[in-house]
C-alpha cells in the first residue's frame, strides 16, 4: 500500500554518503544588500560551524559561481543583474538563457551561455521539463581556462532573488553544518508514497531500471523530489549530474536530486530557509517580509524590485577581506 507522504523538519542523509568539509568565505560581494520524508533507515549529523575569525575574511578557496536562469528581455535582465550585483561580483555570475536565441544576441555584455535543449521549453510537469541542458552548458562554461576557482555553484530562476549580502557565505555555512554537497529547498523522499510525481514517473518502466543500474548505492530505488527554483552544489557534484547522459525522460525536480544521490553525494535540505520559497506565490509576499522573516531568498517574485529596495550594507573584498566603503 502507498503512503502519504508527510512533511519532514530537519535533514536526511544515506549511509556512505560523504563530503569534505567546507571551508566559509565571506560575501564577495562588490556593493552590498540585504524535510518532507520520514527518515527510514537513513542518519544525520553535523559539524561545527566556522568561527567568527572566518566569517570575517576571505577565503579563496572558496568561490561560488551564481547561475541564473532566465529567458527575460534585455531591459528585464538588466535590472534584475542590477539585483544581483549586491549580492555577488559580477564575475561570479553567469546567465543561462533559456528565451529566444534573438534576444540572446541582445543581452547585456555579461557571462551568459545560451540552452537551446528544447525540452527546457516543454510543460514543465506533464512533458518532464529538464534542465540537463542548463547544466551542460553551465558546466561547459566552467571547463573553460581561468574559471578553476570556482568550487561551487548556486543555481537561481530568475524570480528567485536573493535578499541578503552575504548569500554566499551563509549557503557555504549551511553546506558545512550539514556535510553537504548539494543543498535543495523542500528535500524530501518520495518512494514508496502516493506523491503524484512519482506515481507519474512509475508509468515507465525504464525510469527505475535506470536508477539501479547507475546507483553506487545499496537501495537503488530510492527517489528523491525537491523544489528546483534555487540549489547549492558542491563544483564535483554538479559537474558530474551534467556529465551523466540523460537516457530516461524524468522531471526535473525527481531527476535533479534522484541523479545526485544515486551517484553518491550527499543532499541536504535547507532548514529554516523553506519558509519565503515556493512553487506557488505565497499570499502577501515581498522582499521586505522575507527580509524581516530571517529568509536568505525568495520565491517567486515575478518582478525584479527596483535597486532601492536591495538595502546596501556592509560587505567585504575579495583581496583584503576588509569591509568595502
Amino acid at each position: 500500500m502507498l503512503i502519504q507522504e508527510n512533511a519532514l523538519a530537519g535533514h536526511y542523509s544515506f549511509p556512505g554518503a560523504g563530503a569534505s568539509g567546507y571551508l566559509v568565505q565571506a560575501s564577495r560581494a562588490m556593493h552590498g544588500c540585504q524535510s518532507s520524508v520520514a527518515n527510514r533507515d537513513l542518519h544525520s549529523g553535523s559539524v561545527n560551524s566556522a568561527s567568527p575569525a572566518t566569517h570575517r575574511r576571505i577565503i579563496l578557496v572558496n568561490r561560488v559561481l551564481n547561475v541564473i536562469l532566465s529567458h527575460q528581455s534585455r531591459d528585464q535582465l538588466e535590472r534584475l543583474l542590477a539585483w544581483w550585483s549586491c549580492c555577488a561580483p559580477v564575475e561570479d555570475l553567469l546567465i543561462a538563457y533559456g528565451g529566444q536565441e534573438e534576444e540572446f544576441k541582445k543581452l547585456p555584455d555579461v557571462s551568459r551561455v545560451f540552452v537551446s535543449d528544447p525540452r527546457l521549453r516543454v510543460d514543465k510537469t506533464r512533458k518532464k521539463q529538464s534542465y540537463s541542458g542548463v547544466w551542460r552548458a553551465a558546466a561547459h562554461w566552467l571547463t573553460e581556462k581561468g574559471r578553476e576557482s570556482f568550487t561551487h555553484v548556486y543555481f537561481a530562476e530568475f524570480d528567485h532573488l536573493p535578499i541578503v549580502p552575504d548569500l554566499a557565505e551563509k549557503l557555504l555555512d549551511r553546506a558545512e553544518k550539514e556535510r553537504a554537497d548539494v543543498l535543495g529547498h523542500g528535500l524530501r523522499r518520495v518512494d514508496g508514497t502516493s506523491n503524484v510525481h512519482y506515481l507519474y514517473h512509475l508509468s515507465d518502466p525504464a525510469f527505475l531500471r535506470f536508477w539501479r543500474r547507475i546507483s553506487v548505492r545499496p537501495d537503488k530505488e530510492v527517489v528523491l523530489h525537491m523544489v528546483a527554483t534555487g540549489s547549492f552544489w558542491r563544483q564535483k557534484a554538479f559537474m558530474d549530474v551534467a556529465a551523466q547522459g540523460e537516457e530516461i525522460s524524468a522531471y526535473l525536480e525527481i531527476y535533479l536530486p534522484t541523479l545526485a544521490h544515486h551517484l553518491g553525494f550527499r543532499l541536504r535540505d535547507f532548514g529554516n530557509q523553506e519558509q519565503c520559497v515556493s512553487t506557488l506565490p505565497i499570499e502577501g509576499m515581498t522582499v521586505d517580509k522575507a527580509r524581516r522573516a530571517g529568509c536568505w531568498t525568495v520565491h517567486p517574485i515575478k518582478s525584479t524590485p527596483p535597486i532601492s529596495a536591495a538595502r546596501p550594507k556592509r560587505v567585504y573584498s575579495r583581496e583584503s577581506g576588509v569591509p568595502c566603503h
